[in-house]
């Protein structure tokens, strides 16, 4: 059986082979700079604001942990959570700013339990460890659904971790 960290990297590999490298150039430049600045650590260019800020999801010794389920399960429950912490924290103060063609987007996804709401689950000590950002509404809906595909094709299932890393 495989270790965590290796379950993590090989999950991250086809992330990166069929969701992220593969979004047609036009669509892909604002969401992948997003998450590539986000998911190493670079200087903040998000709101809410936090010393120390920590965001997971590049390491396979700090993944991220897939949130899928029917209607009503813990799971949904928890997305639905990680979605009124974003559009809370999703104002005139947010980089980018509400605008025609934008979209409030975030990292960790909302579809992972690391998303906005974490702090309500795992402890006080996750709030505010989010990012949210106004981009391009078709490049982050492309984005956003070639995630979900991967999710299925690859049966990255309810709990599982990957990893997030744009580049070499």
């Amino acid at each position: 059986m495989a270790s965590p960290a290796a379950s993590a990297l090989d999950a991250y590999r086809r992330l990166r082979r069929h969701v992220l490298e593969d979004l047609p150039q036009s669509v892909r430049h604002e969401p992948l700079n997003y998450v590539h600045a986000r998911s190493n650590d670079l200087p903040p260019i998000e709101t809410p604001s936090k010393t120390g800020k920590k965001l997971p999801g590049a390491s396979p010794l700090d993944p991220l942990h897939r949130l899928a389920g029917p209607a009503g399960s813990a799971s949904r429950l928890r997305q639905d959570e990680n979605d009124k912490v974003r559009k809370r924290d999703c104002n005139e103060n947010t980089p980018g700013a509400p605008a025609t063609g934008k979209d409030c987007d975030e990292y960790p996804f909302g579809s992972t339990a690391e998303g906005a709401a974490r702090y309500m689950y795992d402890g006080e000590q996750y709030m505010n460890d989010f990012s949210v950002r106004y981009i391009n509404s078709e490049e982050n809906q492309e984005a956003g659904y070639r995630l979900n595909a991967w999710y299925q094709n690859d049966r990255i299932l309810d709990g599982e971790a990957f990893t997030i890393t744009i580049g070499d």
